[in-house]
């Protein structure tokens, strides 16, 4: 059995060094548990970077996103939901525009699971 994949995309990047240190600690405890691939807005500076970034969120078990301003904090937004579409998806609300975002795009909104 492959390790289950999750993406995270924060587009500030804070907090990816301890996401790192967790995922460490994790997968210290099970190895092959899950593979963890962490991506912030500076991480994706063209559009090869981009491209390469959806067409591995198409394939992902699952995908995190944290805006820090809403939608307009990520310029490929639509093509991050539609490459997500097939995905388990959980947008970090923050904010209005965010709890709005996460209303449209995450089946699992207002549920005990989100």
């Amino acid at each position: 059995m492959s390790a289950k994949h999750l993406i995270i995309y924060n587009t500030g990047g804070s907090g990816l060094a301890s996401l790192g240190r967790a995922a460490k600690r994790l997968l210290d405890q099970v190895p092959d548990g899950l593979k963890i691939t962490a991506r912030s807005g500076d991480d994706l500076f063209d559009e090869k970077q981009v491209n390469g970034f959806l067409e591995m969120v198409g394939a992902a078990d699952s995908l995190i996103v944290i805006l820090h301003g809403g939608k307009i904090s990520c310029p490929f937004f639509d093509g991050l939901m539609e490459a997500a579409r097939d995905v388990p998806l959980y947008i970090h609300p923050s904010d209005e525009e965010e709890n709005e975002l996460a209303q449209e795009f995450c089946p699992d909104y207002g549920t005990d699971g989100f």
